[in-house]
Parts: structure tokens; sequence; C-alpha cells
């Protein structure tokens, strides 16, 4: 009658953060661009403990996450000199991984304000590491012209692992190699919420 169990799906939608840069030397200014947005869908399973007192029900949930998740960098730069004209220039590139697995707990209260309606507050931590495992320029353009074509793949295609020898072939038509670096998507929140029971109270009294 304390504990269950729990399976749910989470769609987060992210926001979009960018950071920019305005440098110059000589008779040449740049200024840089990056934004940085990213995908993320979320399967939870878990166990719930909980009880009632007079003020409410109080519970604990904790259990694993299995992540969905990609996000895209991209960068523009624009270039003013008064030897050349302005040139200004975007590349956008997609990061992809297998699925991230990490963990969560939470605590909470819920207090019923109706048979089937319930109020509930719980602060929740989520720790979650997402590690690429390949990248790739999906856009590259030069004052506007469309420049992927003239790319190769060692220029639009990277793989990640662990580790690469120096040696590996630079094959202007094969992914180039690189390290994996994970990417932190954990996060500490406060969630508010409704729920409804679908039970049919009299019913079940009966």
């Amino acid at each position: 009658s304390n504990i269950s169990i729990e399976i749910g799906f989470t769609n987060f939608f992210t926001n979009p953060f960018s950071s920019s840069s305005n440098y110059s030397y000589g008779s040449s200014s740049n200024s840089d661009l990056n934004t940085f947005n990213s995908k993320l869908n979320i399967v939870s399973a878990g166990i719930k403990y909980s009880n009632t007192f007079s003020f409410g029900e109080p519970y604990i949930r904790a259990g694993l996450l299995f992540g969905n998740i990609s996000f895209t960098y991209n960068h523009q730069n624009t270039n003013i000199s008064s030897s050349s004209p302005a040139q200004t220039s975007e590349d956008e590139t997609n990061y992809t991984g297998s699925l991230a697995i990490g963990g969560f707990g939470a605590f909470g209260i819920k207090e019923k304000v109706s048979p089937n309606f319930s109020f509930f507050v719980e602060g929740i931590v989520n720790l979650l590491q997402f590690n690429p495992a390949r990248s790739e320029l999906t856009k590259s353009t030069i004052n506007g012209i469309d420049q992927l074509p003239n790319r190769k793949t060692y220029d639009k295609i990277t793989e990640y692992g662990n580790s690469y020898s120096t040696n590996s072939s630079s094959d202007p038509n094969s992914p180039r190699k690189g390290i994996m670096e994970g990417v932190n998507f954990s996060s500490i929140g406060l969630q508010i919420g409704l729920i409804y029971d679908f039970t049919n109270h009299e019913i079940s009294k009966k």
C-alpha cells in the first residue's frame, strides 16, 4: 500500500542560449555569435514510497533515467576589414550519440483537493551525462553562399571514441576521429503540478 512502481516519459522544451564576442586587430574587426540548442527526451523508471498523514502524503522517488539527447552548435563570424569586403560565415554542427543513462531522486508532498484531484510539490535531482559519438556539419555558408558541397567527409563528420591513433588516416572521404567529451545534462529543480486519479472512488468503496 506504500510502494509503487513508476514509468514516465518527459519531453523537455529547451531554449537556445548564446554567447557573443567582439574583437579587433589592426584595421580588421571580428564579431562571433555562438548558439547552442538541445533536444532532450527522457524515459524514467523508478520506485515511489509514500505514507499518509493528517497534513498530506509525503513521498520519496528514485530510479533510472534513459535519455535520447542531441544538440546543435551554430557559429557565426563577421569580419570587417578596410582592405577587403566584409565577410560573414556560418557553420552549424549537430551532435548525436547513444542512449544516455543516469538516475534521479525526489522528495515531495501530495495533498488531495478533491476525490480525484491532488496537488503536489517536490524537489528533484537528475543526474545525466551525454557522450556524443558523432558530429556532422549540416550548414556552412560564406556571405549566404552554400559551401557544404565543397566540404569533404573528413571536414564534415567526426566520430568520437575513448582514444584514437595519431597515425589514423586523414582520408578526405572518411570521417575525422576525435576524443569523446561528456556534456552535462544534470539538474536540480522544483516541480509543482496536479494529479488526476481516474479511479472511480464511489465504486471502489462499494
